[in-house]
């Protein structure tokens, strides 16, 4: 057994607990990181519409966002003429049903395409 030096402290290691709050360590990350998820999103859910009306939409700014006369004139044709606060609802409900939407598709590339295991080597 080798002695220790005295000028050496000698530390216990300590594991890390394998329950936090009596569930399994895993699950404790995950709570976590669909908790700033969801604080992000909601968060950019009051945020952006006031950004988009009060500032990015107007007039002066308006000429400088690229695509957006696109989307404009796309959302105006299946809408009717919008003014400000209603175009940046158009777009926000949009972003809402992709980041709804979306899942599906990944869902569906991942099991039809990639698979459980890769088949390919990228």
């Amino acid at each position: 057994m080798p002695v220790a030096d005295s000028a050496t402290p000698i530390v216990a290691e300590r594991a890390a607990p394998a329950e936090i709050f009596g569930h399994p360590r895993g699950l404790t990350f995950l709570f976590t990181t669909e908790m700033w998820e969801r604080f992000s999103y909601y968060g950019m859910r009051s945020l952006l519409v006031l950004y988009m009306t009060k500032y990015l939409l107007l007039p002066e700014h308006s000429g400088d966002v690229r695509g957006l006369l696109t989307v404009k004139s796309a959302l105006e044709g299946i809408f009717g003429p919008l003014d400000v606060q209603p175009l940046s609802s158009q777009i926000w409900g949009f972003y809402t049903a992709l980041v709804y939407f979306t899942p599906v598709f990944g869902g569906l590339l991942a099991d039809r395409v990639i698979g459980q295991r890769r088949r390919y080597n990228l």
